[in-house]
């Protein structure tokens, strides 16, 4: 009795899967099949938000990236308008919430591994903290 079967195909391409399930005791055979297709991993899409607002109403309080592997090497940096550090973190499961930091947008330096493509990214840009 087997309830699971595995198997790791290494190359993208369609294949025709099937599965074949025999009850012996009466006589019955049933078989299954799909054609499945398996595509190179690219990247993931949208893992960063351009707003969030630490408000506390449950919503958007925490900057939060999306798409990346939560345990390869990650780092994040962001910045005041007038470049100065305000935050720093290596824990892509510790995210930003503003801390005492005014209304504004601040500038981001993320380095993170894509979840999909298992590469290092390095991304730049502006978020927009509101409360």
């Amino acid at each position: 009795n087997v309830d699971s079967v595995y198997h790791l195909y290494l190359d993208a391409g369609t294949y025709n899967v099937s599965m074949t399930a025999y009850n012996y005791l009466c006589n019955i055979v049933e078989t299954i099949s799909n054609e499945v297709t398996f595509v190179e991993p690219g990247q993931s899409q949208g893992i960063i938000p351009n707003v969030f607002t630490p408000n506390g109403d449950g919503m958007n309080d925490e900057l939060q990236f999306t798409g990346i592997d939560v345990d390869a090497d990650y780092s994040v940096e962001i910045y005041n308008r007038w470049g100065t550090k305000v935050y720093e973190g290596t824990n892509a499961l510790a995210h930003w919430t503003g801390g005492s930091h005014d209304n504004g947008v601040y500038f981001y330096k993320l380095t993170y591994t894509d979840v999909c493509s298992n590469e290092e990214q390095l991304v730049t840009g502006y978020v927009t903290l509101l409360r």
